[in-house]
């Protein structure tokens, strides 16, 4: 009986894990694309750090080893409804950890930023397909700087993302 239930249940989480990959929202499908675009960001790329080497999905911590760090936040919508259509505003977050070495913590962050900014505000991503209406800096830099004696830097960045989906479908557009 227990082999048979086992055998169910590993069916029917299987199934499920299926069903939510394809049947992902509008706000899923945008989280991951910017996911994959931050993934971008290296040197190699024409960017000045190499921060897209390990992206993330809301964590607090990162181990030494997994730095440099990029953990994206997908934080709380807003929406309006308009004509048959909802419109929502999602601001996201980007988090980045980097070990400065002998450089100026504060350079190592302004370079983060800037690439931060680089990668997703830039009119030049070309997204297909195109589920966000806009994408937008909003603010971001390093709150703190590093103490005497400490080897890594963090620094944010804010950005606002407008799509539109049918109302009530958050899987439609």
């Amino acid at each position: 009986m227990s082999e048979v239930l086992g055998s169910v249940t590993g069916q029917i989480v299987t199934s499920l894990s299926a069903e939510v990959e394809t049947n992902a929202t509008i706000r899923e499908l945008i989280i991951r694309q910017i996911m994959a675009r931050l993934e971008t960001i290296r040197t190699a790329a024409g960017y000045n750090t190499d921060i897209g080497s390990n992206v993330q999905r809301v964590r607090r911590s990162l181990d030494p080893n997994e730095l440099p760090g990029c953990v994206l936040w997908p934080l709380p919508e807003v929406a309006e409804q308009l004509y048959g259509k909802a419109r929502c505003s999602m601001p996201v977050k980007v988090t980045v950890f980097a070990e400065f070495g002998s450089a100026n913590p504060s350079v190592v962050s302004e370079k983060i930023l800037g690439d931060l900014i680089k990668c997703l505000a830039s009119p030049s991503w070309i997204r297909d397909p195109e589920y966000m209406s806009d994408l937008a800096y909003s603010g971001g830099g390093s709150d703190e700087y590093p103490d005497e004696g400490e080897a890594v830097v963090g620094t944010h960045a804010d950005f606002t993302v407008v799509y539109e989906t049918e109302n009530g479908d958050p899987y439609s557009q």
